[in-house]
């Protein structure tokens, strides 16, 4: 179910950018286009109706006819036995058959196809209000056929690249991310997305091919098929096929796999280098992300420097998509911008603890005001980065314990339901907090670990990783590590 969802509504995001604007004066009897099906796929909308209905449901709009829909022969096998299938990955083949329909001159043709690059390359951005409306209306239709709560979200989509360019066809692969939620339970997916736009027999012929992205494999798959279904089309309907089946004519953007391991972030506060590391699973996306340092500063303190941003390896892709961040699970490291070139003595930091403590039970209390003050400036600093009206209210932390008490270290966690309010739409979430306190060479380094709630496996991974960042901070620079 989920991937059929997902699969519908993603073969919608290029249809803003692959429709033709001319309009005929007269229709053309009917000619026969050729829909063959690539090594290892089955066409399967003409004899399973229930395929041709998933399928139908992807057409662009109502001049479009399905020509075929493609799934690997192995799912159909699948499918054959009753068993649920992905339809990852899958082909769809479908033609203008409104006005336009056998009319479409290779002179227009040629200027749609200099639209469709010029959208892509001169500003690598897809219609966005055209998607909007189509994913309600495949909510809407989704939902009244499968007797489903269904919530469509598009988390950002990159263009990678152009990987067909001549007079009678162009391709453009783009990485698209979805958010789709299923009665209450949200699912997350990036699918690799190449969209075709050929001139068959004076028709508009549009091709997808998805595919859900896992490793750059993926991306050089999807151009590759790209490429060779379209010379595959156009020779079996007796146009000119592609010039080359080779590399593409332009050139498709690497998104790279998350690194097993990734280098300590050397930072500097004062005069002295601090080694930052990276909790296993997270990744460094603040030094050199633009767009994702914008997302973690909105959420620093004016109080506070930011050093340093850890995310999920999906967080690290989307960065390298040029994407922003999910930040469902991610972590923030600061320090205090007062007294940056002083070095901070043991007893002063105990100090700080100490202090910390009796904030922290005035915080679980409510009894300070902390939390609206936080929140605040949290509202001030997105208003001012994204010019968006917002309005955030907390409610009473709960507080979950302390969690490190050593000499050098100290830790609690928290969790805390927030009501936020972005231009008039409201949300409601609960978020566990781990915040821990560190004195490293002289410096106070503070973690900000931070996790959606859902579950107690939530709290679980919070306190796991505030417990090993500070660990690994404490030894990374030649500090006494955690007894835990």
């Amino acid at each position: 179910m989920k991937r059929i969802l997902l699969a519908l509504i993603i073969s919608m995001i290029v249809a803003g950018c692959t429709s033709t604007s001319t309009k005929p004066a007269s229709k053309a009897e009917d000619i026969t286009i050729y829909a063959p099906s690539m090594e290892g796929f089955e066409e399967v909308t003409k004899k399973h109706p229930a395929l041709r209905e998933h399928f139908e449901m992807m057409l662009i709009d109502g001049d479009m006819e399905l020509l075929g829909g493609y799934i690997l022969k192995k799912d159909l096998d699948a499918y054959k036995t009753g068993a649920s299938i992905a339809l990852d990955p899958s082909m769809m083949l479908q033609v203008f058959s409104g006005p336009d329909k056998n009319n479409i001159s290779r002179e227009a043709f040629a200027q749609s196809v200099k639209q469709v690059k010029e959208q892509f390359l001169a500003t690598e951005k897809l219609n966005r209000e055209a998607l909007s409306k189509r994913m309600e209306a495949v909510d809407e239709d989704m939902s009244n056929k499968y007797g489903v709560q269904l919530s469509s979200e598009d988390r950002g989509t990159k263009f990678l690249g152009i990987a067909v360019d001549q007079s009678n066809a162009v391709g453009v692969v783009i990485l698209s991310e979805m958010s789709v939620e299923i009665d209450d339970r949200v699912e997350n997916v990036t699918m690799v997305v190449g969209s075709l736009l050929m001139h068959i027999k004076n028709n508009g012929v549009i091709g997808y091919i998805s595919k859900e992205f896992s490793t750059q494999e993926n991306v050089e798959w999807v151009k590759s098929a790209c490429r060779e279904w379209a010379d595959f089309i156009l020779k079996a309907n007796g146009e000119t096929g592609l010039e080359s089946t080779g590399a593409a004519i332009g050139p498709v953007h690497s998104v790279q796999e998350a690194p097993e391991s990734q280098p300590l972030t050397p930072v500097k506060i004062g005069k002295t280098t601090i080694n930052i590391p990276a909790p296993q699973g997270l990744y460094e996306v603040v030094q050199d992300y633009p767009q994702v340092k914008r997302q973690f500063s909105v959420m620093v303190s004016k109080r506070n420097r930011l050093l340093a941003g850890f995310a999920s390896g999906d967080d690290l892709r989307d960065a390298q998509a040029g994407m922003t961040c999910y930040l469902d699970r991610y972590m923030s490291v600061q320090t205090p911008k007062r007294g940056q070139g002083k070095l901070l003595s043991s007893s002063e930091f105990s100090k700080i603890r100490k202090a910390s403590k009796e904030l922290f039970s005035q915080l679980a209390a409510d009894e300070s005001g902390i939390m609206e003050k936080s929140m605040k400036e949290l509202e001030d600093n997105i208003s001012r980065e994204y010019g968006a009206s917002t309005f955030v209210k907390p409610g009473q932390p709960l507080y979950l314990g302390t969690i490190i008490d050593e000499p050098n270290a100290y830790g609690i966690m928290m969790l805390t339901k927030i009501q936020a309010e972005v231009e008039g739409e409201t949300m409601e979430y609960e978020v566990v907090d781990g915040i821990v306190m560190a004195h490293v060479k002289g410096k106070m380094v503070s973690g900000y670990i931070y996790a959606t709630y859902e579950s107690s496996t939530d709290v679980d991974w919070v306190k796991e990783k505030s417990l090993e960042w500070t660990d690994l901070i404490l030894k990374a620079n030649g500090e006494k590590g955690l007894d835990y």
